[in-house]
């Protein structure tokens, strides 16, 4: 994110790096990234649920169901919360499978952490940050609508099937 102003004193800040920040009263501030999950959830077609982005940013693209964690909040909760809120499902049986770094705005960096439900129940019914909620294939995931770009995560999808 862009760090203008100290929220300690006030005064402005002076950009040392992409990741660090100082004001004159030598209060030092860091650009880290936003913890986020991710679910990957499989019908019994082997087939993965997206969600098609119904708000900026991204609108109009697909992404896994799942958002950011709140304060203090561990992932696998915030997995939980996110699949109750965004599609009405409940998920159980979690395991984490992937993580990576990207940059979700301009200056503003998160750390997606990709979580696979090993259980879930219900329906799922979009909320209003999907446009619509898709059973697809796994390789979906290395479509140019989908966004952001989990390299490799289609093939670990996969080989979780190939277990199963």
């Amino acid at each position: 994110m862009n760090i203008t102003y100290c929220i300690e004193c006030a005064k402005k800040l002076t950009k040392l790096s992409d990741s660090e920040y100082k004001c004159p009263n030598d209060h030092t501030f860091w650009n880290e990234p936003k913890a986020c999950v991710a679910v990957v959830i499989l019908n019994e077609n082997g087939e993965v649920l997206f969600s098609k982005r119904a708000r900026e940013p991204f609108k109009g693209q697909y992404d896994l169901p799942g958002g950011f964690c709140e304060f203090n909040e561990d992932p696998m909760t915030a997995a939980k919360r996110e699949i109750t809120e965004e599609t009405g499902m409940t998920i159980s049986d979690l395991e984490v499978i992937a993580a990576y770094a990207g940059e979700y705005l301009p200056n503003e960096s998160v750390c997606d952490i990709i979580v696979l439900a090993h259980e879930h129940a219900g329906m799922p019914q979009p909320d209003d940050d999907s446009e619509a909620l898709e059973w697809r294939p796994p390789e979906f995931i290395d479509d140019p609508t989908f966004n952001p770009e989990y390299p490799g995560l289609s093939d670990k999808i996969r080989a979780t099937l190939s277990v199963n």
